[in-house]
């Protein structure tokens, strides 16, 4: 009885995917080996293949195999590493089963192949059969979709043969070879060829007719002895009075020297890939469809409902016409034609309505692999049985992830070092709150990385870096996150009309892409189309130029850029903010120690993907603590990623953000305005805008005369000012204290020190060190630090020195 697992197999189940993949051992035997095993006990001839190969090159090699261990050991020193063919007929015949899924077919036709001798091949199996000795049972190929038959004058691969892609054919079952079933041997026994032509052939015309028929089948590359048996049956059947056998023998064996035209001697020699007939009559489109998807499973895989290939890191949806030729790659399409002497193969590209037909059928996307992830790192993966590992490079069944070997990295890394390194990449960042929103740039990365942690249908944050000026490096700070996963930096911007946005997210979509990247943003973050997506764990949209509808998985994690830019309420909710600050008035006034580019940041993948790495590993080691706080908008990855950060020691990603920073406004007007006011004043709201109206200034925004500002205009007004505190516009630094309508606006002046600080008039660099405290006691910030509270006045900062040293 045939194992369980073969059974399995051989039934379309697969076995539960173990938690860590560990490579199978090949078997310690050669092809050698098994070829001297079934000469020796069975007396089934061998012969010798070359490396790589899967047919002898040897002409007549049928005459050539050996049973004698001396020639077969011979053989072996004259070819090493050589492959080994094992030579059908005088006995046994071999079922050469392509699909497994015809296993349970072939049973209910009753044609069950009952427990034999088994060898596993790349492609499927070869079930062994012994036949009466005085039976011939010939070749056939396609008896049924995906099933050969290898008999008389034929030979399959030995085990412990390598084809050329490295896989080794081995023993499934070790067991006893059975006898061939009867009903086999009927189908493969019964029937005779069809005649060439109508009515008889007189006896003037039987040598000429007959040697007609003999070159008509040798161009259709048939062998000698196929054309021998056609030209008997023709002749029984048509000759009148029939010939002599040996003459008609004599007529075959000239034929043996006539030439068979070069595209018939390729397809006969093309052992690579293999024949599919195309639908005919007594020949299903539904049959060809499963067989043609058994044999691109590899080159092509199902994603939702598309046909896709895997091209440079993503998918790309293949249509029908493009399948035509690509099928060419594995697989030769032939269909039958009747010619004189009966039924001959010939190779053709399908047509395009049977490529359409082909597509849209399931037969054809159930035989393709599943796929919904392109990784090209290692990435970590939540097993079913809730264990944490890395993903094997190649394709996993259990997540359906193909990973890709462009980037390797260590697996060790210590936990003090990765933090360390992903401290370092974030350094230079001048972050308006440091903890918060630090915290925030980490997760973005932590959470593309270790994506597949979530359960399936898990929502994720969008992320979005707001900043107060051109050049704060929100770019950058998205790069840090997407390169070193992705490998690459996908580019693209806000779609100012929501139905370009709709489709470029369906697009993005249906191609397998992990992140879409919506660059320097300067209206509004959000809209119905974008809000929605970022919402939906499934997203249905009507396919780009058809009338189908598509419902896919959403597994994308959308970024975004802006300068000043606002976001509506509902993608506030849910995105997580990254608020970046620049203190220089001119982007080119600051000064790093390093460059971040694409080009750097890929040098750089190793290092930050181990480091990666070692936080989910130190988190699940420590028993996957919890972060501060949850979100409700993203649960599960608040629980997760949020968790990861947090335990890493970055603070927590999802508390609320303190500033919000407002739309980018005229540099040239706000210097206008700062030159205008008196350095230490107060002006309150109303005082400032009168002072712009008789500057000119912000005419767009404060008009020229008084209430001519409407409540958008107000609004506009105050986000623009907010945006520019603390920061220093032309000589001084514009500065805001209070809140609503204690607001007060006022500039000082003020230098650098040594170090390219901002240093106030009247303030020595060891005060700014001093703790800032508010009335209450409560400590804020070191004045010199780039903390998220406002920065006190250079009065307020003596005051509170001159209290502390009091104390």
């Amino acid at each position: 009885m045939l194992s369980l697992k073969l059974q399995k197999r051989l039934a379309g189940l697969k076995p539960k995917p173990k938690l860590k993949l560990v490579p199978k051992k090949a078997s310690s035997k050669s092809a050698l080996d098994y070829a001297l095993q079934y000469a020796k006990r069975e007396g089934i001839p061998g012969i010798w293949i070359p490396q790589g190969s899967k047919a002898p090159v040897e002409r007549g090699w049928p005459e050539k195999a050996s049973t004698d261990l001396k020639v077969l050991r011979e053989w072996s020193k004259e070819h090493p590493n050589c492959n080994f063919g094992l030579v059908m007929g005088n006995g046994f015949v071999a079922i050469d089963l392509d699909d497994p899924a015809m296993f349970m077919r072939l049973k209910e036709q009753g044609y069950a192949l009952p427990p034999t001798r088994v060898h596993k091949t790349p492609r499927g199996f070869h079930f062994i059969y012994r036949v009466p000795p005085d039976m011939v049972l010939k070749n056939k190929t396609s008896l049924f979709p995906g099933v050969d038959v290898r008999g008389d004058g034929g030979q399959i691969v030995s085990p412990g043969s390598v084809n050329s892609n490295g896989d080794i054919y081995g023993v499934e079952e070790d067991s006893q070879i059975a006898d061939l079933p009867t009903c086999w041997l009927n189908l493969l026994t019964e029937g005779k060829p069809r005649a060439a032509a109508k009515g008889a052939i007189s006896e003037g015309r039987r040598n000429s007719t007959l040697t007609s028929i003999a070159g008509t089948l040798r161009k259709a590359g048939k062998t000698p002895e196929e054309i021998e048996a056609a030209l008997l049956a023709q002749n029984r059947e048509k000759c009148s009075p029939p010939l002599a056998d040996d003459e008609v023998g004599t007529i075959a064996k000239s034929a043996r020297s006539w030439p068979v035209p070069d595209n018939v001697a390729a397809l006969l020699n093309d052992t690579e890939r293999t024949r599919i007939m195309l639908p005919a009559d007594d020949r299903l489109l539904g049959e060809f469809a499963a067989e043609l998807g058994a044999q691109m499973r590899g080159l092509l895989y199902r994603h939702g409902r598309d046909v896709v290939t895997v091209e440079g890191g993503v998918m790309r949806a293949i249509s029908a016409q493009e399948l035509r030729t690509l099928a060419e790659r594995r697989v030769i399409c032939c269909r039958q034609r009747t010619s004189r002497g009966g039924p001959v193969e010939v190779r053709i590209t399908m047509t395009a309505e049977e490529s359409r037909g082909a597509v849209a059928s399931p037969q054809f996307l159930e035989a393709l692999t599943p796929i919904k992830c392109v990784a090209s790192c290692r990435e970590p993966v939540m097993r079913a049985d809730g264990s944490i590992e890395l993903l094997p490079v190649g394709y996993d069944a259990e997540s359906q992830t193909m990973t890709l070997t462009s980037s390797e990295y260590r697996d060790d890394m210590p936990f003090d070092e990765a933090v360390t390194v992903l401290r370092d990449l974030f350094s230079e960042f001048e972050f308006a709150d440091a903890g918060r929103s630090l915290a925030v740039a980490v997760s973005a990365l932590v959470g593309l990385y270790a994506q597949q942690l979530l359960p399936s249908g898990a929502l994720r944050p969008a992320f979005v870096y707001t900043k107060n000026g051109e050049g704060a490096g929100a770019t950058t700070a998205a790069a840090c996150a997407i390169v070193p996963v992705l490998g690459d930096l996908p580019t693209g911007s806000q779609p100012s009309d929501p139905e370009e946005m709709r489709k470029l997210l369906t697009s993005s979509l249906r191609e397998g892409r992990r992140v879409v990247l919506l660059d320097n943003i300067k209206t509004v973050i959000g809209g119905p189309a974008l809000e929605a997506f970022c919402s939906a764990a499934t997203w249905s949209d009507r396919i780009l130029g058809a009338n189908d509808l598509m419902t896919m998985e959403n597994n994308i994690i959308v970024f975004g850029t802006g300068n000043g830019s606002t976001m509506t309420p509902d993608m506030r909710r849910r995105s997580l903010v990254c608020e970046l600050h620049l203190s220089v008035e001119r982007a080119e006034d600051r000064q790093y120690k390093r460059v971040l580019n694409v080009a750097v940041l890929k040098k750089m993948r190793p290092e930050i993907l181990a480091s990666c790495w070692a936080l989910v590993r130190s988190w699940d080691e420590q028993g996957r603590p919890q972060p501060s706080r949850s979100h409700s908008a993203f649960p599960e990855w608040a629980a997760t990623i949020g968790g990861i950060v947090e335990h890493a020691g970055f603070g927590c990603a999802l508390a609320t953000p303190e500033t919000m920073f407002a739309p980018d406004e005229d540099g040239d007007n706000m210097r206008s305005l700062v030159a205008a006011m008196k350095s230490g004043r107060r002006y309150n709201a109303a005082e400032l805008y009168a002072l712009c109206r008789a500057n000119q200034i912000f005419t767009n925004l404060v008009g020229l005369h008084e209430n001519a500002m409407d409540k958008s205009q107000l609004s506009a007004m105050g986000r623009l000012l907010t945006r520019y505190h603390n920061r220093l516009v032309g000589a001084s630094r514009f500065l805001i204290e209070g809140v609503g309508h204690r607001r007060r606006f006022y500039t000082e002046k003020g230098s650098r020190d040594q170090h390219g600080r901002m240093v106030e008039h009247g303030v020595s660099p060891e005060l700014l060190k001093t703790p800032v405290f508010d009335s209450k006691g409560k400590h804020h910030a070191d004045h010199a630090d780039h903390a998220t509270t406002p920065r006190q006045s250079a009065g307020k900062i003596r005051k509170y020195a001159a209290r502390r040293r009091a104390n």
